[in-house]
């Protein structure tokens, strides 16, 4: 990755300590110099507020507020200042229920501990080489879910790849979402 990060801010949310300092130290190993940390959800989301990050990187596990509680108040709260700001989920669960509830509450990116620089560089990258569309709709404001290979083999006037009956890629999930 050969972006200059220097001017990005991140809010970064972990409440094990030293995995707060190891991430902080890989992102400013990547370039990244204001970086906003917090222990938990809410602490997150206050500090989200005061500062308006360009990036929000949480950890699944935290308390009070969970990461995946900080995604839904960013995505939902009508009064959150950027609604749209990218979100990287860091965490140590890899499944696939765990993925698609990140995917649903609004993350853009999925990353699984422990990880290298490079993969986080490589999450950051997508972020800015691949910005995805938001949508809103009654239940879900955030990134598009939809996959682009599904959308690529699109044939007809329906959208949904359940609804392309087997025309297109098969609705499988991976970390990378």
């Amino acid at each position: 990755m050969s972006y200059d990060l220097r001017n990005v801010s991140v809010l970064l949310a972990e409440d094990i300590h030293v995995m707060q300092e190891l991430m902080g130290y890989a992102l400013n190993s990547l370039g990244v110099s204001t970086i906003y940390k917090a222990s938990d959800g809410h602490s997150a989301f206050e500090l989200f507020k005061l500062y308006n990050p360009d990036v929000v990187m949480c950890d699944w596990q935290m308390s009070p507020g969970t990461g995946l509680d900080l995604v839904e108040k960013i995505r939902q709260d009508k009064s959150s200042f950027t609604r749209t700001v990218p979100i990287i989920m860091i965490t140590g669960y890899a499944s696939e229920e765990y993925v698609k509830k990140a995917r649903d509450a609004g993350v853009n990116e999925f990353l699984v501990k422990p990880f290298t620089a490079e993969s986080l560089a490589g999450r950051l990258a997508s972020i800015i080489e691949r910005p995805k569309s938001f949508v809103e709709s009654a239940h879900y404001f955030g990134p598009d879910r939809r996959r682009k290979s599904a959308r690529s083999a699109y044939q007809g006037p329906l959208r949904r790849s359940e609804d392309m009956d087997g025309a297109g890629e098969e609705d499988h999930w991976s970390v990378d979402i």
